[in-house]
């Protein structure tokens, strides 16, 4: 097993049980491609988009890093939301709905 499918296992896990893949943390879900400002989330599907798990102050210094940076900072990347995440985070019912 490569160090990439450990680090994407790794961060898997910590989607699953709400915890900051960088500090270990409560963590909210942070969406590398922008959900809000515009983009309604309960409007947006949300499956298969990419996304980490994030504390609030990581959540923010993504924001000011930029993703390049803050990835290559900490050696992570992001993992594709699944329906299994999405139940976790009680993403919208439309989200749940969608996938079959």
């Amino acid at each position: 097993m490569s160090d990439e499918e450990d680090i994407n296992k790794y961060i898997y896990m910590c989607l699953l049980h709400k915890k900051c893949c960088i500090c270990g943390i409560k963590a909210e879900l942070h969406h590398v491609s922008a959900i809000g400002m515009g983009r309604d989330r309960t409007e947006v599907f949300q499956i298969g988009i990419p996304v980490l798990p994030l504390c609030r102050k990581h959540h923010m210094e993504w924001h000011t890093l930029g993703n390049n940076t803050f990835n290559a900072k900490y050696h992570v990347e992001s993992v594709k939301l699944t329906k299994e995440i999405a139940k976790k985070y009680n993403l919208t019912k439309k989200n749940m709905e969608a996938v079959k």
